[in-house]
């Protein structure tokens, strides 16, 4: 913790493991290390003892520390950040719900990725970018787990289409389907799967 500790309030309370001093609500900083990187939290919220000095995070500011080191962690390793997830979320009106289905993962393993509780797996980063960088691929995915997805396609009128020869439809916008069928047919053929 930080020298620059600022009382917020006094709790008032005997510390419990020293049984001598009071505990009083500090605001602090905190540097997060993570293989030679680092990021500074500020104004974190601690309970602390007057004479010991030990001290405890509140719910919130345990909650900051985490995502924050998770945050790091990901950065220094190279992996999305829980904003990159929620973004990519959002921007395509995914619940988390969703996007775990999508995924094949519990429902609630997304919410443990945005918030720091948890970190995704090399695996999981590599799918994420890829339905990131190619969002067309959230169709496919749909189709194969049957997970209705009510992203910005389907709210143009997205409808089920099977591509010739594959036994996985395909969800696309309609006016899309309409404007030019042979060309979308060959934009979308990698997705098409032979039955053999």
């Amino acid at each position: 913790m930080s020298k620059n500790n600022k009382v917020l309030d006094t709790v008032g309370e005997v510390c419990e493991l020293c049984e001598v001093g009071t505990v009083e609500l500090i605001s602090t900083d905190r540097v997060l290390r993570y293989k030679g990187e680092e990021k500074e939290l500020f104004g974190l919220e601690v309970t602390q003892c007057t004479e010991c000095g030990d001290g405890f995070y509140t719910r919130a500011s345990k909650s900051r520390v985490n995502r924050g080191f998770a945050d790091l962690k990901r950065r220094v390793d190279g992996f999305l950040t829980s904003e990159a997830l929620v973004a990519f979320r959002k921007e395509h009106k995914l619940t988390q719900e969703d996007l775990s289905g999508l995924l094949g993962m519990a429902p609630k393993t997304i919410a443990r990725y945005e918030t720091g509780f948890a970190i995704q797996s090399k695996q999981v980063d590599l799918m994420l970018r890829m339905l990131i960088n190619t969002p067309s691929n959230l169709r496919w995915l749909s189709a194969l787990t049957g997970v209705e997805v009510s992203g910005a396609w389907a709210e143009k009128g997205g409808r089920v289409v099977s591509c010739p020869g594959a036994f996985v439809p395909l969800r696309i916008p309609k006016e899309e389907f309409l404007q030019d069928r042979e060309s979308f047919r060959e934009e979308e053929k990698p997705y098409c799967r032979d039955a053999a």
